[in-house]
């Protein structure tokens, strides 16, 4: 599992990007990791990565808000970056 350092808004970014890009799972910055199932309805990850993904998503808040920055919409932000290069979201400028 790849290990992050949170430390400025680009490394969050950075962060949103491979969870989109790295699991194939739909995922909102509130979700536990823990509960993310595969189609045959064992756990995506195991506790030691769902708890190590925790921990950087809360970092991750921490960060937002102590620099006054809205964690949902930075997330809704580069997930629209991502549908727009995936051809998902024509819409998106």
């Amino acid at each position: 599992m790849k290990q992050y350092t949170i430390n400025c808004i680009d490394d969050i970014k950075q962060f949103f990007r491979d969870i989109h890009e790295m699991y194939p799972l739909e995922w909102h910055p509130d979700d536990d990791f823990h509960f993310f199932m595969k189609d045959d309805n064992t756990g995506a990850f195991s506790d030691e990565d769902a708890a190590l993904l925790n921990d950087v998503m809360i970092k991750s808040f921490d960060y937002c808000d102590s620099n006054d920055i809205d964690v949902y919409e930075l997330a809704g932000e580069v997930q629209l970056e991502l549908w727009k290069v995936q051809g998902k979201w024509p819409f998106y400028k």
